[in-house]
């Protein structure tokens, strides 16, 4: 199956069809290392509120004023990153962007060019795992959540870890498929929605730190769970608001718009075969 990295742009919610009719070839630019990019193979894109572009790559971060690249590795003299290996890039408050790796999450002043380090401590072999990140998300009270390869971690404002669900430890090396979190979704200003494992989802109240795996059954967060067929799976999710969401089902050839405050769903044909197209690397982006 192509491993192809695929946006689709949402823009006033048109029809996918017609987003697709609206663009052509020669209207793009196209940029690669022969231009100063320090990588063709691109894995985010975020604009800051200056108007510069923030490009990550599998090999360094690059950010693009209209004119050239500026690129940025790891452990560099100006802007020392812990990994070249960009996986993506999060818009926090302003002029906040933040770096997800292998190595650990970091936030960036893109004002400043300073950057604030956070990782879980572990000075085993581990380190490759509890700081392989997958998703970062502010909380309240300046706090940040992180979901890494190993487990589910909410540091404060100090960069202090003040919540952990360690799901692998360090005995588990070479003996489990350790891929535990994934994306996280804001429900409210203390819900928490945490994709675990394959197919799990959990749920974190940042009021009284308590976490928890949802059940199928359960009420209010059991429609989030993953298709529950075997060889079913959504490709790739995105939180349009507090409220509403997009999933790509992996088979069905579908988008499913929901709106959990309203519990509406509507499901949409796509005009392409997904298994084909699309890839675990794939994103929605508006």
């Amino acid at each position: 199956m192509p491993q192809r990295l695929f946006i689709v742009f949402f823009f006033m919610m048109m029809a996918l069809n017609s987003i697709s009719q609206s663009f052509d070839e020669k209207d793009f630019t196209r940029f690669t290392n022969n231009e100063g990019l320090s990588d063709n193979y691109v894995t985010a894109l975020q604009q800051d509120e200056q108007g510069y572009i923030w490009i990550g790559t599998d090999v360094g971060l690059n950010r693009y004023d209209g004119h050239r690249f500026k690129c940025y590795y790891q452990a560099s003299g100006t802007m020392p990153l812990l990994s070249s290996k960009i996986s993506r890039l999060k818009k926090f408050s302003a002029n906040q962007l933040g770096i997800i790796t292998r190595s650990g999450f970091q936030l960036l002043n893109t004002n400043s060019f300073s950057l604030q380090n956070f990782l879980i401590e572990d000075s085993t072999a581990f380190t490759t795992y509890s700081n392989f990140v997958w998703d970062a998300l502010p909380l309240p009270n300046n706090s940040i959540a992180l979901t890494t390869t190993a487990g589910f971690y909410v540091f404060d404002k100090d960069k202090k870890i003040i919540f952990r669900h360690d799901a692998y430890r360090l005995e588990d090396m070479n003996k489990k498929y350790i891929r535990y979190g994934r994306d996280i979704f804001a429900a409210s200003e203390k819900d928490y929605l945490v994709y675990v494992e394959v197919k799990g989802l959990a749920h974190y109240n940042s009021n009284t730190k308590h976490f928890k795996t949802v059940a199928s059954d359960e009420k209010e967060w059991g429609v989030f769970l993953s298709p529950p067929e075997p060889d079913e799976n959504w490709i790739t999710k995105y939180q349009l608001n507090k409220d509403q969401y997009l999933f790509i089902h992996f088979e069905k050839n579908n988008i499913v718009w929901y709106d959990h405050s309203a519990n509406r769903k509507i499901i949409s044909p796509l005009p392409f075969n997904c298994r084909a197209e699309l890839s675990f690397e794939s994103k929605i982006t508006r």
